[in-house]
């Protein structure tokens, strides 16, 4: 049975990326990023157990139930995605061989076609086939995050995970009214991953009424997306935390004019996928950013900047309080916004995160703004800081 084979193949192409996952990591870690071997590990186990449990949920009651049989193709088409995506793509244009291209394309994508085009092809529903592939995509998506968020890869899922004892205070860097979605308070690592140094990491955005970054109907951004210019913090002043010395000042990587969810997603992956630090550096990564040393051992670093925004260069000494840069949507960013956070190292590829506290904000409770000290912006504050 065609089912039975791809169920050992697939078994193979795990197999492939669990014995060689230790050194393809290792490569990373010399050539480009830290990585975490649990962030690797728990999506194979995950897809394993679910590639188990589907086909044999699929050989029980696929002659009784027609949507048994369009999550089994679901699945399948998810797993050609993956191949796709996560091995020949990156394997191609990333420098690097991926574990899991081989097996992938030689075995688990001809077989996982053949199944669904070839045996079935008579039977489905290309609409309904589609959307049972997105279906169980999303739903694999939200399964591994939550694992992730509960800290089944021994992170902290909360502010426990802050290191109060070391936590570091600087000024705020922006001016006016903003939320932070990304932040140590709700989450740590706050971005996923210990990597570029941002276990403790920020992303500050601007908001309107409705919590919209943007000024513009939600309708027209779905369908369209909305100009840079129609982005409430795009082009919003940045300003030094602290005094200090600028180490590294990377300006004038293009941004994206039409800010639209699926198309920076897109790019998002794109730019994660391809990331080559010795042709293309950081920047299709993190944009244009200014890494600044604030003292022995502690650097600030900026990240998405507005292109040619930039206003100081390599070497200066900078104030607290002086001007940086502007806000921008450069690199793998789904909104314009600043990305802020410390570490202790000036090389990216080798920092790890500082955790880091403000001096003085406002925050918004009860229709009132009380002012904070030395505190930890939440997910949920609406914050304000002006001087």
């Amino acid at each position: 049975m065609l089912e039975v084979i791809f169920l050992i193949v697939f078994t193979i192409y795990i197999i492939e990326k669990l014995v060689l996952i230790s050194k393809w990591i290792k490569k990373v870690d010399q050539e480009q990023l830290t990585a975490e071997k649990n962030d690797y590990i728990r999506p194979l186990i995950l897809l394993m157990v679910l590639c188990y449990l589907v086909t044999f949920i699929f050989l029980k009651f696929n002659n009784y139930y027609r949507i048994v049989n369009y999550a089994y193709f679901g699945f399948l088409l998810m797993i050609c995605f993956i191949v796709f995506v996560y091995n020949f793509l990156p394997t191609v244009f990333g420098g690097r061989y991926v574990p899991g291209t081989i097996t992938g394309l030689i075995l688990n994508l001809p077989i996982a076609l053949l199944i669904v085009f070839g045996k079935y092809g008579n039977e489905i529903s290309v609409l309904k086939l589609f959307i049972s592939f997105s279906i169980i995509t999303i739903v694999v998506i939200i399964v591994n995050i939550a694992f992730k968020s509960i800290g089944l890869n021994g992170e902290a899922s909360s502010d426990n995970g802050i290191d109060y004892k070391n936590t570091l205070v600087v000024e705020f860097p922006l001016r006016g009214e903003w939320i932070a979605p990304n932040t140590p308070a709700k989450m740590v690592p706050s971005h996923g991953t210990n990597e570029l140094g941002q276990r403790y990491a920020y992303d500050f955005v601007q908001v309107e009424d409705k919590d919209r970054f943007y000024r513009a109907n939600k309708l027209r951004y779905l369908l369209f997306g909305v100009p840079l210019n129609s982005c409430c913090c795009w082009g919003k002043a940045v300003y030094a935390p602290c005094n200090g010395k600028i180490i590294e000042a990377k300006d004038g990587y293009k941004e994206r004019q039409i800010v639209h969810i699926l198309t920076d997603i897109l790019a998002m992956y794109k730019n994660s996928l391809t990331i080559n630090l010795k042709k293309k550096g950081f920047q299709p990564v993190v944009g244009n950013y200014i890494i600044m040393e604030c003292e022995s051992n502690v650097y600030a670093f900026f990240a998405h900047f507005q292109k040619d925004s930039i206003a100081v260069s390599v070497g200066e000494d900078v104030e607290k309080g002086q001007f940086l840069g502007r806000v921008g949507h450069s690199g793998n960013s789904t909104e314009p916004h600043l990305h802020f956070h410390l570490m202790d190292n000036s090389d990216l590829t080798q920092a790890k995160g500082i955790s880091c506290a403000f001096e003085k904000y406002e925050v918004l409770q009860n229709g009132e703004w009380k002012t904070v000290r030395n505190s930890i912006p939440s997910d949920q504050d609406r914050i304000r800081f002006n001087k």
